[in-house]
C-alpha cells in the first residue's frame, strides 16, 4: 500500500521538487537547494481530503543533522497552501506545470 492523496497533488509535488532541483543532482529526491541553504520534505500523514502534508527540514552546516523548518500543504486541487524554503513564484511556476503535465495525460476535447 502507497500513500493516498490526488493525482493532482502528487503532480504539483513533483513539479515543484524537479523545479527547484533545476535538473542539478542534490541527493535524495526529496533535497533542493535554495541559496546555501540544503532542505528536504517528509510527508506526513494522509489526509481524508486528498491533500498532501509533512514538514520541510533544513540541513544545519557542518553537523550531519537538520532541524525542523516548518510545515508544508498542498491542498487536494493541486494549489500550494504553504511550503517553507520555497518562494511563492516557485508556487507558481509548480503549479503551471504541473497543470500542463495534467493536461498530457487527459488532454480537453
Amino acid at each position: 500500500m502507497g500513500y493516498s492523496c490526488t493525482k493532482r497533488a502528487m503532480d504539483t509535488l513533483n513539479a515543484l521538487i524537479k523545479h527547484l532541483q533545476n535538473g542539478i543532482e542534490t541527493g535524495p529526491s526529496n533535497t533542493w537547494v535554495n541559496k546555501e541553504d540544503t532542505f528536504f520534505y517528509e510527508i506526513g500523514r494522509e489526509q481524508t481530503d486528498g491533500s498532501i502534508t509533512g514538514i520541510v527540514q533544513k540541513f544545519i552546516p557542518v553537523t550531519n543533522f537538520a532541524r525542523r523548518f516548518g510545515n508544508f500543504k498542498i491542498n487536494s486541487d493541486g494549489t500550494i497552501f504553504r511550503f517553507p524554503g520555497t518562494s511563492k513564484k516557485d508556487w507558481k511556476i509548480a503549479e503551471v506545470d504541473a497543470y500542463k503535465e495534467q493536461l498530457k495525460t487527459f488532454p480537453l476535447r
